[in-house]
C-alpha cells in the first residue's frame, strides 16, 4: 500500500441513464477504467459492474463501483448498488433526466441509500441557460428523495471542469457517512467470480458486514461448501484483513470455480442461512401509476448479487398494491437464495422488465403461514420495528419461541451478532429482567415464562380441584400437561416458588398453604388412625386391617391413608405396611446405632432392635435398602457408606 494510504469503508456507487458518461467520469477521477470487459470496450457500453478507487487528500482510499445504464443491465446495476455506502447520480447536460435515470434512482431507494449527490456531466457541451434548466430539472426530479438539496455538481471528464469540487464533495460526504463498522458476522455477496493461475478461484465484491483474516474458513451460500482463505486483496492491494465497506478480493481454497457464482454470499460458516420462502416488508413504485401489482404475481427477486424467479404473497388479505402502498408479504422463489433479517432487496417485473418496488427482509421461517391472520401481520410488525437493530432483533427472536428456548448459537445467527457481541447484549437483557438464562447457553424471554408460570399455576389450581384429597401431585404429571421444554418448565417452577404461588420439593407440588377439604368424619378417622399408631409405633397396620376392625369400607379408609402419606404424617412401606413418619426415623436411629458396633446385621435380629414383629422388621429393611440406607446380601444388611441406592 503506498505509504500515507489507508483504507476507508466507504464505496461510491455511480448510477444513471446509459451514454451519459459514468464510467469516463470515474476514469477521470480514479486513472482507473472501470470497464474491464474486452466487449464493453469495443462497444463503449457498460454491460457490468466495475470497480476502481480513489485516494484522497488525506490520504484515504475510497471504492467506487461503476454499474451500467442500459435497461438490459438494470439487474448488474442492482448487484452494483447493493453494495455501496452512497451514489454519484450522473445526468448528462445535453440529455436531463432519462428513464434510467428514473429507475436506477428507484432501485437507490429501496436499497435504503441515504448519501449522495448529483454529477451533471458534458457541461462543456451546453451554455449556460440549458445548463440552468437541467438543473432545474434536477431539483424537480430529486425532490422528496433522499438526494433532495444534496449538491449538484456541473463537470467535464474532458475538460476537467469541476472536477475538484466534485473530489471535494466526495471527501466531505466520506467524512459525515455513518461509518460501516467491522460488525457481526462477515457476508460478502459474491458480484465476480474467476480464477487465477497459481492461485485458484477468486470470488470479489463488498463486505456487507464484519471482517475476513486470511487462513479464516469461509461458506458459501447457497450450498454450503467451505473452504479456507488464501489471500486477500483490497483496493488491488494485498492485505491480511477486509472489513465491511472495502472493495475486496478473496482467494479460497479447497474451491472449485464451478462450484460459485455471482449471486452466492461467501460468510462466516454456520451462520448463513439460505431459503426460498422468507416475509419481507415491501414498498410499491411501479414505473407507471396504473399499474398494480396482484396477490402472487411473479417476480424477479434483486438481493445481494443474487437474482431469482418467483412470486410475492401478500399478507393481511390484499389482493393487490397500487402505486406507494407498502404491504407485508412472503417472497417465493424457485430456487433458494442466501437471506438475512436486514437484507435489502429489490423486485422486478419480468416482462416487460421493470422495478416494481422493494424493500427489507425481515425472516426467513420456511414456513408458509395463513396470509390474512392477524398474528402473521403483528408478527411482521414487530419485526419491521425491530430489524435494524441487531440488539432489538435478538430480544424478540428470543421472546418470539414462545414456551422454548433458544440456543445462544441460533441467536447469533439470526441477528447476524458474533458471539463475542452478542454475550454482552444478552448479559444486559438479564441484568434488566427481559430475558433468562434457562439452561447452559439456552435463553427464554420472561414474558415467555410469566406465561409459562401462569399455565402451570393454573394446571396445578385445576389438579386440586380434580382431586381435592390430594395434599400434592408428582412433578411429572405437571410437566405433561403443557409441551414445554424441561427448562422452561423448571425456570417456570422456580418462579412460582420464589413467588410464594407455590410449593415444590422432592419431586412434588402443591398450591401454597393448600390443605384438602376434610369433613368431620374423615377428620376424625384422622385423629383415630394417628393416635393407634403412636400408641404401638411398629405395629404393621394394614388398611383392609383396620377398616374391618373398624368396622368402615376399605376404600373409606384409603382416602385418608393418602392424604397422611401425602402430607409426610405416615410412610407406606413394602408389603402394605403403613408406619408414622417418625417411627421410620426412630427405626433408621437405631439401626445406625447397631452399625456402629458391629458390620453385619441378620434380618432376623432387627425386630429385637426395635421390639416389633417380624413382619414389620422385614418391612423396615426392605424400605431402608430401597431408599439406599444399606445393602443387603442374601439375609445379611450391611451400611451403605457413601450414600446413594444400590445397583444390585
Amino acid at each position: 500500500m503506498e505509504q500515507g494510504a489507508s483504507l476507508t469503508r466507504f464505496v461510491v456507487g455511480t448510477a444513471g441513464h446509459i451514454d451519459h458518461g459514468k464510467s469516463t467520469l470515474v476514469r477521470r477521477l480514479t486513472g482507473i477504467d472501470p470497464d474491464r470487459l474486452e466487449e464493453e470496450k469495443q462497444r463503449g457500453m457498460t454491460i457490468d459492474i466495475g470497480f476502481a478507487h480513489i485516494k484522497l487528500p488525506d490520504g484515504r482510499i475510497i471504492g467506487f463501483i461503476d454499474v451500467p445504464g442500459h435497461e438490459r443491465f438494470v439487474k448488474n446495476m442492482v448487484a452494483g448498488a447493493t453494495a455501496v455506502a452512497a451514489v454519484m447520480l450522473v445526468i448528462a447536460a445535453d440529455d436531463s433526466v432519462m428513464p434510467q435515470t428514473r429507475e436506477h434512482l428507484a432501485v437507490l431507494r429501496f436499497l435504503d441509500i441515504r448519501e449522495g449527490l448529483v454529477a451533471l456531466t458534458k457541461c462543456d457541451l451546453v451554455d449556460d441557460e440549458t445548463l440552468q434548466l437541467v438543473r432545474m430539472d434536477i431539483q424537480s426530479f430529486v425532490k422528496g428523495t433522499f438526494l433532495e438539496n444534496k449538491p449538484i455538481i456541473p463537470v467535464s471528464a474532458v475538460t476537467g471542469q469541476g472536477i475538484p469540487e466534485l473530489v471535494a464533495e466526495i471527501d466531505a460526504m466520506s467524512r459525515r457517512s455513518v461509518d460501516r463498522a467491522a460488525r457481526g458476522v462477515f457476508r460478502l455477496p459474491i458480484q465476480r467470480v474467476f480464477s487465477s493461475a497459481g492461485f485458484g478461484t477468486v470470488v470479489t465484491g463488498v463486505p456487507s458486514s464484519g471482517k475476513l483474516k486470511i487462513g479464516d474458513t469461509v461458506e458459501i451460500r447457497p450450498g454450503g461448501k467451505r473452504g479456507r482463505v488464501r489471500g486477500l486483496q483490497a483496493y488491488h492491494r494485498d492485505v491480511d484483513e477486509v472489513i465491511a465497506g472495502h472493495s475486496s478480493a478473496v482467494n479460497i481454497a479447497d474451491l472449485h470455480k464451478d462450484d460459485v457464482v455471482r449471486g452466492m454470499v461467501v460468510g462466516t460458516p454456520g451462520y448463513l442461512n439460505e431459503a426460498a420462502d422468507f416475509e419481507v416488508h415491501l414498498t410499491f413504485l411501479p414505473p407507471a401509476p396504473e399499474i398494480r401489482l396482484k396477490d402472487f404475481a411473479e417476480i424477479t427477486f434483486h438481493a445481494g448479487a443474487s437474482e431469482e424467479s418467483g412470486k410475492i404473497a401478500l399478507f393481511g388479505g390484499a389482493k393487490s398494491l397500487g402505486a406507494g402502498e407498502e404491504a407485508f408479504a412472503q417472497i417465493r422463489l424457485d430456487h433458494p437464495v442466501a437471506v438475512w433479517p436486514g437484507m435489502r432487496f429489490i423486485i422486478r417485473r419480468p416482462s416487460p422488465a421493470d422495478t416494481l418496488g422493494g424493500g427489507v427482509v425481515l425472516s426467513a421461517t420456511g414456513v408458509r403461514p395463513k396470509r390474512s391472520s392477524p398474528e402473521v401481520v403483528s408478527f411482521c410488525e414487530k419485526r419491521k420495528a425491530a430489524v435494524s437493530d441487531p440488539e432489538a432483533l435478538a430480544g424478540l427472536f428470543i421472546e418470539e419461541a414462545d414456551l422454548k428456548p433458544v440456543s445462544f448459537d441460533r441467536i447469533c445467527a439470526e441477528t447476524g451478532l458474533l458471539p463475542i457481541e452478542l454475550k454482552p447484549v444478552l448479559d444486559a437483557a438479564i441484568s434488566e429482567g427481559r430475558i433468562a438464562e434457562v439452561g447452559k447457553g439456552q435463553f427464554a424471554a420472561a414474558c415467555n415464562l410469566s406465561r409459562a408460570a401462569e399455565l402451570l399455576c393454573d394446571s396445578v389450581e385445576k389438579l386440586h380441584q380434580e382431586k381435592p384429597l390430594s395434599f400434592h401431585f408428582e412433578l411429572s404429571a405437571l410437566r405433561s400437561s403443557y409441551p414445554m421444554e424441561d427448562v422452561v418448565f423448571d425456570e417456570a417452577i422456580r418462579i412460582l416458588t420464589r413467588s410464594g404461588r407455590i410449593e415444590s420439593s422432592d419431586g412434588k407440588v402443591r398450591k401454597s398453604g393448600y390443605a384438602p377439604p376434610l369433613s368431620r368424619k374423615q377428620v376424625a378417622h384422622i385423629e383415630r388412625l394417628t393416635s393407634e399408631l403412636r400408641a404401638d409405633p411398629y405395629d404393621a397396620h394394614k388398611p383392609h386391617v383396620v377398616a374391618e376392625k373398624w368396622g368402615v369400607p376399605a376404600g373409606e379408609l384409603d382416602e385418608i391413608y393418602r392424604v397422611l402419606i401425602q402430607q409426610g404424617e405416615i410412610v407406606q412401606l413394602p408389603d402394605g405396611v403403613y408406619l408414622l413418619k417418625g417411627a421410620v426415623e426412630e427405626a433408621e436411629r437405631r439401626l445406625r446405632k447397631f452399625f456402629e458396633s458391629s458390620d453385619v446385621l441378620r434380618s432376623g435380629d432387627f425386630k429385637d432392635i426395635i421390639n416389633s414383629a417380624r413382619k414389620t422388621a422385614i418391612a423396615l429393611l426392605d424400605h431402608f435398602e430401597k431408599t439406599g440406607v444399606t445393602i443387603r446380601r442374601g439375609n445379611e444388611h450391611s451400611l451403605r457408606k457413601f450414600g446413594g441406592k444400590s445397583k444390585n
